[in-house]
């Protein structure tokens, strides 16, 4: 028997990529190619971590130089928690004139799938120092309402 080593398949070349078995270097090579196809097509993606804290549903959001009446949040008619907000020039630059230019503006959105059992009257929401933080408290009942941002 004699084995025939010729045109291999490229997409067996993945295997042989020592990341393939460490699961978050691949996560961080996929999360910086996401942020360059940001940078490329001009996206506002802020960075959000969301964490389970026992009792609730953490979320913190980044929106630096983003005004609080441009910041929003709910919860939809399935349960998730929507972010959104608004981020623009404060002033208008010429294409041609700027040297660097690495801030982003425009419109975010962001849907994060909570539990299903959430109390969402007990919602607290605080923007300080351009960061969103909110709180989703867990509970045995479903329920919806809008979130206050103080």
């Amino acid at each position: 028997m004699s084995l025939v080593f010729g045109n291999r398949d490229p997409i067996f070349d993945v295997f042989s990529d020592p990341a393939f078995f460490q699961p978050w270097s691949v996560m961080e090579r996929m999360e910086r190619l996401n942020r360059a196809a940001d940078r490329e097509l001009g996206m506002f993606r802020p960075q959000v971590d969301v964490w389970d804290a026992g009792d609730s549903i953490k979320v913190h959001v980044d929106l630096p130089g983003v005004p609080k009446e441009n910041v929003k949040a709910d919860i939809d008619k399935n349960g998730n928690l929507v972010v959104e907000a608004e981020s623009s020039m404060d002033r208008e630059y010429d294409q041609f004139s700027a040297r660097v230019r690495e801030r982003r503006y425009g419109k975010f959105q962001r849907v994060i799938g909570l539990p299903a059992l959430i109390d969402a009257a007990k919602i607290t929401a605080k923007f300080e120092n351009g960061v969103l933080d909110i709180n989703v408290p867990k509970t045995t009942e479903a329920a919806k309402a809008k979130i206050q941002i103080a």
